[in-house]
Parts: structure tokens; sequence; C-alpha cells
């Protein structure tokens, strides 16, 4: 089911005032390579259908009222009213057309169910069919935990949580993972897994983790550091 019909069937929550939320998704998603089609789609979109402002006047009117020995008038003055895109819809619709023609698909979120119910279009084994339930974030509660545990001296359990919490995408965790792999801390040492879990960090937006990526590296020979690569982009694939 493409994202115009799971808008067009959701009347409940277009009349609230949108479409179904949901996302986009297909077999090999990974963000980055998302993000940049997404990008690229939205310019050709831009391109095809470029922004048209308009202005809604409220013309000046004059309403009359006869009483039988006068008449009463009143003048409202012209006003700006609506302003808008005249080709914003179909800059969406352009934009939409190219991510799926990218081999992406939209889903739509189980609880947007309720919305559809009723529908003709869709039915509730479509929800539980295409609508994995999500796994509940707990890398925040993980990665505390972890912290406890590393201040009480207890190092090896402490890598455990970390782990826990880098592997649901969390930066933090994922350049404090990789610091145990530097040093040797709670995990055997290892500058390859270091390399690879700074990469992952660096890329899901930890400030810090280049610096300790280029660390990591310098103690890597060329045929070792290109493993880390390949291991660190399977990091970044798989915990995002």
């Amino acid at each position: 089911m493409n994202r115009s019909l799971t808008c067009a069937i959701a009347l409940l929550a277009v009349f609230l005032g949108g479409c179904v939320p949901g996302y986009y998704t297909r077999s090999d998603f990974t963000r980055q390579q998302f993000l940049q089609d997404k990008f690229e789609c939205e310019q050709t979109a831009t391109r095809m259908y470029p922004s048209v402002p308009y202005v809604d006047h409220s013309p000046a009117h004059t309403d009359c009222t006869d009483y039988g020995t006068e008449i009463e008038c009143t003048t409202t003055p012209a006003s700006s009213s609506h302003y808008g895109d005249r080709n914003a819809v179909d800059r969406e619709s352009a934009m939409n057309r190219c991510i799926e023609s990218n081999g992406y698909y939209w889903m739509p979120p189980k609880w947007s169910w309720e919305s559809a119910e009723g529908s003709s279009a869709v039915t509730r084994e479509y929800y539980e069919a295409v609508t994995p339930e999500a796994e509940p974030d707990t890398s925040v509660a993980d990665f505390n935990r972890g912290l406890e545990l590393y201040k009480g001296g207890n190092f090896k359990e402490a890598a455990k949580w970390f782990r826990l919490a880098a592997e649901q995408g969390m930066a933090m965790a994922q350049a404090q993972l990789g610091t145990f792999y530097n040093e040797g801390t709670g995990v055997p040492q290892d500058y390859k897994e270091a390399y690879a879990w700074f990469l992952a960090a660096n890329v899901n937006g930890h400030e810090d983790a280049q610096a300790l990526r280029d660390n990591a590296a310098s103690k890597l020979n060329p045929t070792q550091l290109e493993d880390a690569q390949e291991l660190g982009l399977e990091y970044i694939k798989k915990y995002q």
C-alpha cells in the first residue's frame, strides 16, 4: 500500500489535520542512504514544481441595510486572508513518487489502525502482517546501569550493559564501548572493535568519536584498518 492510498483511507486522521503517520522502508534500509535519496528526490521535485507563493485577498466590500427611513452602510476594507504555495501538493506528490521509485514503500504504524478501521480498502490483518511490534527503547536505562557498574569497578558487567545500549543506536554508549575496547577495560583489548564502535558513534552524532576513531586507526596496520572499516560499516547498518 503506498502512502497516497494510506492517506486516502485514513479519513479521520485527515479530518483532524493530516495523513496517518508512518515511515518509508525497504529490505536494505539504512538511515544515511534514505536521507541521501530523500534529499535528491526533494531537489528533483522542487525543480519540477518550484515554489509559487500566493496570497488570497479579501476585497473591500460594503454591506447596506435599508431601515425604511434611512439606509445604513458598513464598509469592510480589503485584507490579506491566506498565504500559501500553489505547487506544494504537486511537489510533495512528486517527491513521494521519486522515493517510491527507489524501492521504498510506505509503512503505516499499527496504532493508526483505529483511523482506518471500517474501511474496505484495508483490513486489520493487513496491519498485523506488515507492521512489526516496536521493540522498547531501553538504551538510556541500559547506559545508566552500565555507568553505575563502571563507577563501582565492575567493568566486565558494565561493558555488557553499554553494549546493550550501543546496539540500540545510542552514540554515547557506542563511544564508551569503543573506549573499553581501546583500553582493554572489561573486554579484551581490540583496536579493530574500538575503531568500529567509534566509527558508528561518529556517524550517529557523537562529536568526539572522530578523534577517538583516528586514534584507534593509528594503532592498526593497513590490512587491519580495512577490516575495522568493514566492521564499522556493518555496525552502522545494524545499530542506528
